[in-house]
């Protein structure tokens, strides 16, 4: 009975078997589908067939969450499936932009090339990404900073200066008396302030994933100070380099549009673009349809109009992608240099607002007595 086939098919996937939904739904890192790309570009290139490809990457081993696809989209090739439908199987890891650009290297032949380029892009955009996102984590971590200490000063040392502060039997400057109040409500209501952190937490999730508010705070976002701008030459930097790779690789104009609306989270951008590609597809200009997303600078709209003008478009955008990233770099920087000590003097103004009330009752009672 043990070997009975409909045994064998009803048994439930273990943890260490995932379901292959499970396995399809999986995000895996962009480092990760970088390497893998590269390695099948290089095994490629050197005249290997797909499928051989393929087993190579298997057998090197790839990300916990990679692999298993891998492996599945090994199976499907060998069953006779193309490389591209074999991995539109996994959008969670590979998307319209990559399938698309693989299929066109399979139909023209030039696979390897087109798959050294899609590792560039992915390597660029990981770069990218990790450049903004250190941008965002020093200012987050100094907050979190902040915040730790505020909160420990308050439900540790200032109820210390309560129990001193009851034996002079005075009125307490007002100062004192609201830092004091603060520090009971925190220490008395501290379970009911976590829980009620906790549901607004909830409930703030659920409210930013509904269509309207997401639309507004990805508007927002670019509007932000600081930040703002260094989102809105992230987002440029990516727009131009995976449009001009497409363009690079033949993908129609109007095509490579509808695949980056595709593969854009920002909700704001998307309906943006799609205002763009239905009036490109009634025969209007791209780049004076692009003035109407007010987040691309003025000499990238007037760059693309010459490249529409000279046939030379995909090549400027790769030349604009550059520049763009290299702004990247020098704003990040910016935004580092600015926000550090504006947030360390935040930081200390707090502090010591927070001692000078504590301290205030004493210097009145030295006064006093003096």
């Amino acid at each position: 009975m043990a070997g009975h086939p409909l045994l064998a098919v009803s048994t439930p996937p273990t943890a260490a078997s995932p379901s292959r939904q499970a396995i399809r739904t999986r995000r895996v890192p962009l480092r990760a589908r970088c390497d893998f790309t590269r390695s099948l570009a290089v095994t490629v290139g050197a005249r290997l067939t797909i499928l051989q490809a393929l087993d190579l990457a298997v057998e090197e081993g790839q990300h916990p969450r990679l692999q298993p696809m891998v492996q599945a989209v090994r199976d499907r090739v060998r069953r006779g499936e193309s490389l591209s439908d074999s991995l539109a199987a996994f959008p969670a890891a590979f998307d319209a932009y990559y399938i698309q650009l693989t299929k066109l290297g399979e139909t023209t032949g030039r696979l390897s090339e087109v798959l050294h380029q899609l590792a560039e892009h992915l390597e660029k955009t990981a770069a990218l990404k990790r450049k903004i996102q250190l941008a965002l984590f020093y200012p987050a971590l100094i907050l979190f900073v902040a915040f730790g200490a505020i909160l420990f000063m308050l439900t540790t040392i200032v109820p210390t200066f309560a129990e001193i502060f009851a034996d002079f039997g005075t009125t307490l400057p007002g100062p004192t008396q609201f830092v004091l109040d603060l520090s009971h409500g925190l220490t008395a209501f501290f379970p009911m302030l976590l829980v009620g952190g906790a549901l607004c937490f909830g409930a703030g999730h659920l409210i930013f994933r509904l269509p309207a508010v997401t639309r507004w705070t990805d508007r927002v976002a670019f509007r932000l100070p600081l930040l703002g701008g260094l989102l809105q030459r992230g987002f440029t930097a990516r727009f131009c380099r995976a449009l001009g790779l497409m363009l690079q690789s033949g993908v129609p104009l109007d095509k490579a549009l509808s695949i980056l609306v595709n593969t854009t989270k920002n909700s704001y951008l998307v309906d943006q673009m799609n205002r763009v590609l239905q009036r490109l597809r009634k025969g209007k200009s791209f780049h004076t349809e692009l003035k109407g997303i007010s987040l691309f600078p003025a000499m990238m709209l007037q760059m693309m109009a010459v490249g529409e003008e000279t046939a030379e478009l995909p090549t400027l955008l790769t030349y604009l992608a550059t520049h763009y990233e290299q702004e990247v770099d020098t704003f990040t920087g910016l935004v580092t240099s600015l926000l550090e000590p504006l947030l360390i003097l935040f930081l200390g103004v707090v502090m010591t607002a927070l001692l000078v009330a504590m301290y205030l009752p004493i210097f009145d009672l030295t006064t006093v007595l003096g």
